[in-house]
């Protein structure tokens, strides 16, 4: 699958060719040197965002919505080795970068695709770095923007997914909830550990009551009113009911 504007690694200027130490031993994979993913790569790789959960162990397979050049395909390749991966990116010159990593990762597949509730076609927004892409329009009326197309994410991830979803993880500038609201049901319930990215108050608000009958609120990293980091655990996973069993 293409994506429908043809990707230009070249947009990012510089390109590196970083040495990751993976579980089949140290590979190279690309990295461009931009202020958001060097970003990116600060709250993966040393803030460590997407650490695993003590507990979860057998880790089969991990979705990455909003998966923009790879970074967090990377670390779930570190932490969970024999897991597929399954990513997803919209915007095409992140993806022209993360088509040629996973690749290199193995077990892993990207689609250029936005996930939401409805099969549709929507403007991108482009950020000055493409980790800031969205569909929501920014306050800048001059915002450059491309036309990309929207899966329903329960259709779409019923397609790809080939078995029950372990880790979830969502960052897609503003549009979790829509997805979320997409896998309401057995797909949401089933998923052992969620990592969500929130972009404004009300978003967490809500995402919390969604998730709250299938899932505890585990672990927070809230870095303002309207941007934080937000990992819930399934009420029924092992790691869950032992520490529950802990302080009780």
């Amino acid at each position: 699958m293409k994506p429908s504007n043809k990707g230009d690694a070249a947009y990012f200027g510089s390109i590196r060719r970083l040495v990751f130490e993976l579980p089949n031993g140290k590979t190279e994979l690309l990295v461009p040197d931009d202020g958001g993913v060097n970003y990116c790569f600060l709250e993966v790789f040393r803030d460590q965002c997407y650490r695993p959960i003590p507990g979860i162990n057998e880790v089969k397979l991990v979705v990455d919505i909003g998966s923009n050049i790879g970074l967090s395909a990377i670390y779930f390749r570190m932490v969970y080795p024999s897991a597929s991966i399954i990513a997803f990116e919209p915007d095409d010159r992140a993806f022209s970068v993360l088509e040629q990593n996973v690749r290199i990762l193995g077990n892993c597949e990207a689609y250029p695709y936005a996930l939401s509730e409805l099969d549709r076609q929507s403007l991108l927004y482009l950020g000055d770095s493409s980790v800031n892409s969205t569909i929501k329009r920014g306050e800048r009326g001059n915002q450059p923007m491309r036309t990309i197309d929207l899966r329903n994410a329960q259709e779409m991830l019923s397609t790809v997914c080939h078995g029950p979803i372990d880790i979830l993880k969502i960052d897609t500038e503003g549009e979790e909830l829509p997805i979320l609201r997409s896998l309401a049901g057995s797909v949401l319930s089933s998923v052992q550990v969620i990592y969500l990215e929130f972009h404004s108050h009300s978003d967490r608000i809500e995402i919390d009551s969604l998730l709250t009958r299938t899932h505890f609120l585990w672990r927070a990293s809230i870095d303002g009113v309207h941007r934080g980091i937000v990992v819930y655990v399934n009420r029924e996973s092992p790691a869950m009911k032992e520490a529950m069993d802990a302080i009780t």
